[in-house]
């Protein structure tokens, strides 16, 4: 250890004046209210990754679009719709943060993924003109070992009123086969939009219908609630989080309805028996209040007696309500299977000119069971949990500076036999010094304790950030104790110019116990979130690129390499090393 101490501090302090801002993902975490890409959810962040390529002109496209692009809640999109039928396009940011359920501190989030393109005079409406576009991304990647895997996606987008989405990828141990298939088409018929194949569902806190991976942490006050964007298409390279079969919204002024049919297990398994899950959803919205009822069932085909066996069945109520720049948001449930109910209930208010905070209570009975569950919460499912929640953000000129959390939770059912009931509480703290307009540095500090198992542990994370013209580099220094003592650090430097941006990192860890890995947030493609749980003594090296070699297309490529060469005998593990490369064509 003490080796391994003395080798990063030689690598690290000459270098410990370089630092790097992510222009790409900065935007993406301001939009989410969190600090770091290690806290996100990867559906969210592809979403926003592609809006931040391509804008989405929001004077332009269909309603179905402003719905289905993960930027607005439900209510935010009707509410536009409304106002641009009465007033006509909107001209600029500040017209925008005075419709209903936007906001200041929204638009400006929002910004970086919207355009606000068009032809019209004020109160005017222009529309978008009929046209069609479509793109293409090509993968493929190599490692040791003679390993391979691909992918591909496509989509084609007529006037917005009809998008046909594909996606077909394998993994390392599938090759030459492909691991996972996705598709779906979208089409506007009137005041229905209707989506076939794979679709992502998202209504009401999530209690019980919300699709994708969902990170658990609750770091901020934005996190404490969640925005739900009703239905959507995925288009990702795996797209096995989302449903399949069939759905179906319906909008008028006030009213959204969605119906939906999911037959993914059916088609994963392909045996007989395998659950069918349908779902419905009212969405009533009013100036600032919205008010939603969501059910759920899940029907098994066929038990052993030759019957049909009801496996799920729920029903939940939503609601929010803005006045007075205090945000109140609930969502009730109840399992009728467990015969069990689900709450959570909570505040957001801006406190102060630049602070804003949020609580929020949650209590998930222990037999409270709803597969497409994933509410907001401390642990990994939304069940046997009840916990309390309190998050503050400070801002100065439109910039977060810090955010803080407080989250205590109780288990009902044990974690361990020598308790009646488990207990923890995580406390989180992150903030962000702005030196000089080229400096800045970030430290995060966390602690966990709880009452089994590893009853205590601690983080902290130092990153410094420095950027000048086209150079950008950065440090991060990072600590966990838990059952030992786990380190990570790295240097990453980068280069910015035109249509090709190019950076290198190099990291060192070492860390012997697996409840003191380290995630860390990595560089590659669009359609890859990759943040890799490092583990062990070794180190690693990435060079990641892209080159924009014309308006119609982008390449990228990644080389990293990872060994364990500071790995005790009997614990000695394999290097690594692996070659990307994905091709991306606007057509």
């Amino acid at each position: 250890m003490r080796r391994m101490l003395t080798v990063v501090y030689l690598i690290f302090l000459p270098m410990a004046v370089s630092a790097q801002k992510d222009v790409q993902l900065d935007p993406v975490l301001e939009f989410l209210g969190i600090t770091t890409p290690e806290d996100a959810d990867s559906h969210d962040v592809q979403c926003l990754l592609d809006l931040l390529e391509k804008p989405l002109r929001i004077n332009q496209v269909s309603q179905h679009c402003i719905s289905s692009s993960s930027l607005f809640t439900s209510y935010q999109a009707a509410s536009l719709k409304d106002y641009t039928e009465r007033h006509g396009d909107v001209l600029s940011f500040a017209e925008l943060s005075s419709v209903d359920g936007f906001g200041k501190d929204f638009v400006s989030r929002l910004a970086p993924f919207v355009s606000l393109e068009t032809s019209a005079l004020p109160g005017e409406r222009a529309g978008g003109a009929e046209r069609i576009s479509k793109e293409l991304m090509l993968r493929s990647a190599a490692r040791t070992g003679n390993q391979m895997n691909y992918g591909g996606k496509y989509r084609l987008s007529f006037d917005d009123s009809a998008i046909l989405t594909l996606s077909l990828s394998s993994s390392y141990d599938s090759w030459p086969q492909p691991s996972a298939v996705s598709g779906s088409l979208a089409l506007k018929a009137g005041k229905a939009n209707i989506i076939l194949g794979d679709f992502n569902a998202r209504f009401g806190q999530g209690l019980i219908l919300w699709n994708g991976m969902s990170v658990g942490g609750l770091s901020s006050p934005i996190t404490l609630s969640r925005r739900p964007t009703g239905l959507s298409q995925p288009w990702s390279f795996t797209g096995t989080s989302s449903f399949t079969g069939a759905a179906v919204e319906i909008q008028t002024s006030n009213v959204v309805c969605t119906l939906m049919l999911d037959a993914s297990e059916t088609l994963k398994s392909k045996k007989d028996g395998s659950p069918i899950s349908a779902a419905a959803d009212i969405s009533w919205y009013r100036n600032n209040a919205q008010l939603s009822l969501t059910s759920t069932a899940c029907v098994r085909a066929q038990d052993v007696s030759g019957g049909k066996a009801l496996e799920e069945a729920a029903v939940a109520m939503s609601q929010r309500w803005t006045l007075s720049g205090v945000t109140i948001f609930s969502d009730l449930a109840l399992d009728f299977v467990s015969r069990t109910p689900a709450l959570i209930c909570g505040v957001s208010m801006k406190a102060a000119e630049k602070f804003t905070s949020a609580a929020m209570f949650r209590y998930y009975h222990q037999y409270y069971s709803v597969s497409s569950s994933s509410a907001p919460r401390s642990g990994t499912s939304t069940s046997n949990e009840y916990g309390m929640t309190i998050a503050g953000e400070y801002k100065s000129r439109d910039k977060l500076l810090g955010v803080f959390s407080i989250d205590a939770a109780c288990f009902p059912e044990p974690k361990s036999r020598d308790e009646e009931r488990s207990y923890q509480v995580k406390a989180s703290s992150d903030w962000n010094w702005n030196v000089n307009p080229e400096f800045e540095m970030k430290v995060r500090v966390a602690e966990r304790i709880r009452s089994w198992g590893h009853k205590s542990k601690t983080e902290a994370r130092l990153d410094f950030l420095y950027n000048r013209g086209i150079f950008a580099n950065a440090l991060r220094l990072h600590a966990v104790r838990c059952d030992d003592v786990g380190l990570l650090g790295y240097v990453e430097t980068g280069i910015t110019k035109g249509e090709i941006n190019c950076y290198i990192r190099f990291g060192l860890f070492c860390i012997d116990d697996w409840d003191d890995r380290i995630y860390a947030y990595e560089r590659d493609a669009p359609g890859t979130f990759n943040v890799p749980a490092y583990y062990g003594r070794g180190l690693w090296t990435a060079l990641t690129g892209s080159w924009r070699f014309a308006r119609w297309g982008r390449l990228y490529l990644r080389v990293s390499y990872i060994d364990y060469p500071f790995m005790m005998l009997e614990k000695q593990k394999p290097g690594r090393a692996e070659l990307r490369f994905q091709i991306q064509f606007d057509l």
